[in-house]
């Protein structure tokens, strides 16, 4: 679950999501291995229930995979609680496992890995004392600093579905615990619809209370209305307030994952472009974890219904998995 999908030849539980009846492969396959449910409790067979043509596979008359209608996704009328406006229409949305329950897992053996875009680069150049610490397999103290994406929203092991997949961030610390064996005390005091500057205001309470070795800081999810510059502020009064107390510690600033594009000027906003102001950030100390160029790459090849566990801003149980690669491939 945790090879990276830009740099494999086999594909693992890949989201699908079916909209009138279709759905899309991120890359061809050269063999169906079997597709599951979310949950990974009941099988499907390809020529019977479904059928895949290239990266296109269609659900066969009969079929009892789900399907929504376009309709359904993009209601003409508000749904109580359940939508946000878009334009002349309406956006479903669900928290807890609504999505989920709807969506399935695919595994293929992939005819040509086509993934020509962005990939993390290593960490070591930047964060010296915390891969010092990794290679002896000392224990270390990480601190996530993030908003819901970072809480762990819509991922199964969040919600309570099975199977159960820990959010990104639990599944990073595992691995590095596995990798090095190092023991990581791992503290996370991220909180839903929080942004940068609800960070800068915080730092002292959430972060500064203890000695961290390393920091990732995950906040921008929220500010669509936050100027870049104002962005790269912040970020460096998180990062200053923590180093004038503990002048060791080692920071990753994360460029976030973004919403929904059809919620432009609402849930998506600048956060398309904090990324490239944030290279400012990287020095000696600071290394850089750029999900938004990430997902750019992978919604070229998939659907944003395809790897959202709410519609709107949260990542499913496979693009949560990816996040967790890509600070994995950054940890090597």
């Amino acid at each position: 679950m945790l090879i990276p999908v830009w740099d494999t030849d086999m594909m693992y539980a890949e989201a699908l999501t079916f909209v009138d009846g279709k759905s899309i492969l991120m890359y061809e396959p050269e063999e169906v291995i079997s597709l599951y449910d979310s949950h990974l409790k009941n099988e499907y067979k390809l020529g019977v229930d479904f059928t895949v043509n290239g990266r296109d596979i269609t659900l066969n008359e009969g079929s009892p995979i789900f399907s929504f209608t376009s309709d359904e996704l993009y209601p003409a009328e508000p749904v109580p609680g359940h939508s946000f406006p878009m334009g002349n229409k309406n956006i479903l949305f669900y928290e807890e496992h609504f999505f989920h329950d709807r969506q399935y897992a695919v595994t293929y053996k992939i005819k040509e890995n086509t993934w020509n875009g962005h990939r993390p680069k290593s960490a070591r150049p930047y964060l010296p004392k915390t891969f010092e610490k990794l290679d002896k397999g000392a224990p270390l103290n990480i601190t996530l600093f993030g908003d819901s994406i970072s809480v762990g929203a819509n991922a199964s092991g969040f919600t309570g579905a099975e199977p159960y997949l820990p959010p990104y961030a639990n599944l990073f610390v595992q691995w590095l615990e596995s990798r090095y064996g190092s023991k990581i005390d791992f503290h996370n005091p991220s909180v839903g619809g929080k942004d940068s500057q609800w960070g800068v205001d915080t730092v002292e309470e959430n972060v500064n209370f203890r000695q961290n070795d390393l920091v990732i800081v995950a906040l921008g999810g929220n500010d669509s209305f936050t100027e870049p510059e104002k962005l790269v502020e912040n970020f460096r009064a998180i990062i200053g307030a923590i180093r004038a107390k503990y002048p060791e510690t080692e920071f990753v600033v994360t460029a976030t994952s973004y919403a929904n594009e059809l919620l432009k000027d609402s849930f998506c906003g600048n956060q398309m472009i904090f990324s490239e102001y944030m290279d400012a950030l990287v020095e000696p100390g600071i290394a850089k974890a750029d999900m938004t160029s990430m997902q750019r790459e992978l919604l070229k090849h998939k659907r944003y219904i395809d790897v959202t566990g709410n519609n709107i801003n949260h990542p499913n149980d496979f693009f949560h998995r990816m996040h967790a690669q890509y600070y994995i491939e950054m940890f090597r």
